[in-house]
């Protein structure tokens, strides 16, 4: 049986090496050992083992983002969105930007996203053939609920702010691992900031986890109750669902996974061809005698034939040519009809209605993206346009979250169908 251990970094330089237990690594994990060198930590479990890591919060970055829209219809738009915010802050690189993204919060017309991002000069000691995944460390431990969190980690002082239980932010405050007012004031600011993008709702408080001497004083200004504890034990059933979500692997692991993907894949086709050829040509001498007659009744069939099929052709293309004037469906004023008819009472309205008999071209505004795709599912259930076929063009977002659309519908008789 596969082990699947945890590897998580450790208030020094080190890491923490976790065996995950139970179902979905739901039971409580054992704890092995310590080491410094990462590869060695994923080698330890054996050569059947699988290894999940939790990345040290200064090797990666957390932060929230507000995407207009919500529902199905909007999930595969997702991704090219949040790489279009990644290129206007500056986080995407040439090539791309390697990053995961879970939904936090959804509202009538936005959804919430956080987002993990991988540096573009991800160091390739972390890089381990066998990892299941990878996520930030803040993600396996059990955050509390709307609250800044601190712990220490590689000898620094590390952040993570919550929404719920989720950690929405994360950050590396400081190198010297002490709460000094410079990083006070460096935490108001964070909130602040969350708080005025609402990514966050109140804050109940600050959580200390670990030995913070002189902390009360530099915290008093922050107006907010704080606690201490130990930092807690990994939760491997949040570690291994977080990783599940995110899916996020370094690029030079992917690419090395996709290649050895691929030659699986040529090496399974080659030998399948191979006993696909020796099986045919068992069989094909069987085969070719009955063929050859058959070809020759064929032949004598399309010749004998081919006069009606000729007359059937020209007589089914001049009633598809006809098809527009004839169908009173097709008219132009029952088009234009249908379109108005399927029109919501209110956020979708027409600047532009083209009919060229063989196609309809609708141009217009919504009040957002999620009403344009439902509109158009509304054509396409309308009884009285079953003719034409629908396909919504990519909305464009304006300043104020309305969208403008091109809807075109092709008739389906027009191509011969």
């Amino acid at each position: 049986m596969t082990r699947q251990l945890l590897l998580t970094p450790c208030a020094g330089p080190d890491w923490e090496v976790w065996a995950l237990r139970g179902p979905g690594g739901k039971g409580t994990p054992h704890f092995e050992q310590t080491a410094a060198d990462p590869a060695a930590c994923a080698g330890s479990g054996g050569s059947s083992a699988s290894a999940i890591v939790a990345l040290p919060l200064g090797q990666c970055l957390t932060f929230p983002i507000w995407l207009t829209g919500t529902g199905p219809a909007m999930d595969d738009l997702f991704e090219p969105m949040i790489l279009s915010q990644l290129e206007k802050r500056g986080l995407a690189p040439r090539g791309g930007a390697v990053f995961g993204y879970e939904t936090v919060a959804k509202t009538e017309s936005r959804t919430l996203v956080r987002v993990t991002l991988l540096p573009p000069d991800f160091p390739e000691a972390l890089c381990f053939p066998k990892a299941d995944g990878y996520l930030t460390s803040a993600d396996v431990l059990p955050l509390p609920e709307n609250r800044i969190v601190l712990w220490h980690e590689r000898h620094n002082l590390v952040l993570a702010v919550t929404r719920g239980n989720e950690p929405v932010y994360t950050q590396v405050l400081s190198r010297n691992a002490q709460i000094t007012p410079e990083v006070a004031r460096e935490i108001h600011t964070i909130r602040l900031a969350l708080e005025a993008e609402e990514a966050v709702g109140r804050i109940a408080g600050i959580t200390l986890w670990g030995e913070f001497p002189g902390s009360g004083v530099s915290l008093k200004p922050l107006d907010l109750p704080v606690e201490e504890a130990e930092r807690p034990v990994p939760d491997g059933g949040r570690a291994v669902a977080a990783a599940a979500r995110l899916r996020l692997l370094p690029p030079s692991l992917k690419a090395g996974r996709l290649a050895r993907s691929r030659q699986a894949r040529f090496v399974r086709g080659g030998v399948i061809a191979v006993a696909g050829y020796i099986a045919l040509a068992l069989l094909l001498w069987v085969y070719l005698k009955s063929l050859q007659s058959r070809v020759a009744v064929l032949a004598r069939g399309v010749t004998r034939d081919k006069p009606v099929a000729t007359e059937l052709e020209r007589t089914a293309a001049a009633w598809r040519a006809i098809e527009p004037a004839v169908n009173p469906r097709l008219y132009a004023i029952e088009e234009f009809y249908q379109c108005v008819s399927a029109l919501p009472p209110v956020g979708v309205r027409f600047t532009s209605f083209e009919t060229k008999g063989t196609g309809i071209r609708l141009k217009g505004t919504a009040r957002n993206a999620t009403a344009v795709f439902n509109y158009a599912n509304a054509l396409r259930k309308a009884d009285g346009l079953s003719d034409y076929r629908w396909k919504p063009g990519q909305p464009r977002l304006q300043k104020d979250d309305t969208a403008e659309f091109k809807i075109e519908g092709s008739l389906r008789y027009g191509t011969g169908q």
